[in-house]
């Protein structure tokens, strides 16, 4: 219930004091069975930042019981191995008993076993004849201590918490000794004890109660199945099943009747002031014992590839330096910046000489008909106030000699020879 952390049954072929892995494919299958189907109340598991499991041993302890057939001879219980089926429309009356034989009022009880017997009566009608029909049941009634190790992650929640392993431990009971709040009242005991079997709320004109379809083994208890007899396999069931079946159901009942209203919240983090048991009075608080575990939260932690890390130091401190040339160039350069074919800005230019037909190629014949020229941006017109900016051919340097470093001698199309004189780009000059 809740999800709560449940303690598993104790399995009668392990040892005292050995330490078992808790099977939890077992448990969902039905093969093994749950102490009581409440589960039991944590507290303390407060949250942090990553992942946090929780590793923790709790001792507990639960009610054991070891059914069996009763042997009935007398003539007022019947055959009821062999009694016979009728239809339910037949049946006039059922009901349930259950009592504690032994008495409760001797000390010396806690050596010897306490029976607790569940009968099981309903009648039937055969013509003008009622039938008695009776199922008795007697189970040994002992004390079962054990230490689980509670294991609770990766949230810090009770629902994140279930059973690792367990241990059983020799208590502070006898084995066949009930707990403190079990004997220190007799006479209520017994009388929780002879309303268990109608605890779950369900009461149904001549069926079965929800705690009975559960103990016969029904997959869904409160279907309100009728009373069935008992059969060659349904004896067979004897002791294992039955008793395990007999042992949640009561526990589950006897967790409920110590605190109803401790079962009815999921706080997991919140730890009371006052959790002891009272004895004389109402417990309206979960009554608690304390425990010592471990905590461990798990942080996320990043590590960083050498190799990585070098490749990114060197291709970064290549980008910066070429970042850093980029800078040094831009101021440098005064002209603008030039995109497409260098070749382009030779067709139909006065200041780049060009072979026949220059002005009907492409870029790229262009460019391979050019083959070596050398251009650069210039002024042109270095007489005037603001400057002319143009894309000229670098002469050789025979022919720059003889014309002076300022100034270039260039051929039209009319082949007339002019001297152009250039100058340096300045930065503070204007060019257009």
């Amino acid at each position: 219930m809740w999800e709560l952390p449940k303690i598993p049954q104790w399995r009668p072929d392990k040892k005292m004091g050995e330490t078992y892995l808790v099977d939890h494919g077992a448990l969902e299958n039905g093969t093994d069975y749950y102490a009581s189907l409440l589960g039991i109340q944590l507290r303390g598991l407060h949250l942090s930042e990553g992942i946090t499991r929780y590793k923790f041993t709790v001792e507990t302890s639960y009610i054991n019981l070891e059914c069996s057939l009763m042997e009935v001879d007398a003539p007022v219980y019947g055959d009821f191995d062999t009694a016979p089926i009728t239809s339910s429309t037949d049946q006039i009356t059922s009901g349930v008993l259950t009592y504690i034989s032994n008495d409760l009022l001797k000390k010396e009880f806690t050596d010897l076993p306490i029976n607790l017997n569940y009968i099981t009566r309903w009648e039937y009608l055969i013509g003008e004849h009622i039938e008695d029909i009776w199922s008795p049941i007697q189970c040994t009634v002992g004390t079962i201590w054990i230490e689980t190790e509670i294991h609770c992650g990766p949230s810090p929640s009770a629902r994140s918490c279930y059973a690792y392993q367990q241990r059983r431990v020799k208590g502070g009971v006898s084995p066949y000794g009930l707990p403190r709040l079990m004997t220190k009242n007799p006479g209520a005991l017994k009388q929780a004890v002879s309303v268990w079997p109608e605890a779950s709320s369900d009461a149904m004109v001549n069926k079965p109660s929800a705690t009975e379809n559960y103990i016969m083994g029904e997959d869904r208890p409160y279907a309100g199945q009728g009373y069935k007899n008992w059969t060659d396999l349904d004896i067979e069931r004897f002791p294992a099943e039955i008793s395990r079946r007999f042992t949640t159901a009561f526990n589950t009942f006897w967790d409920a009747t110590l605190n109803p209203l401790g079962h009815t919240n999921m706080m997991s983090h919140t730890l009371q002031v006052d959790n002891k048991a009272y004895e004389d009075q109402f417990n309206g608080r979960p009554f608690m014992n304390s425990t010592t575990g471990t905590m461990t939260v798990t942080h996320e932690v990043y590590r960083a590839s050498q190799l990585w890390v070098g490749i990114l130091l060197t291709t970064t401190l290549f980008l910066q330096i070429l970042a850093i040339l980029g800078l040094i160039l831009e101021v440098l350069i005064v002209g603008p910046d030039v995109l497409g074919y260098a070749s382009s800005f030779t067709r139909d230019n006065p200041y780049v000489p060009l072979q026949p037909g220059g002005s009907g190629l492409g870029g790229p014949e262009r460019a391979r008909a050019l083959r070596d020229l050398r251009l650069q941006l210039a002024d042109v017109r270095p007489d005037e106030d603001i400057g002319y900016l143009a894309v000229r051919a670098i002469p050789p340097k025979a022919d720059v000699g003889a014309a002076g470093r300022d100034s270039t001698e260039l051929t039209n199309a009319d082949g007339v020879s002019e001297e152009t004189v250039l100058k340096k780009l300045e930065s503070k000059r204007l060019y257009r």
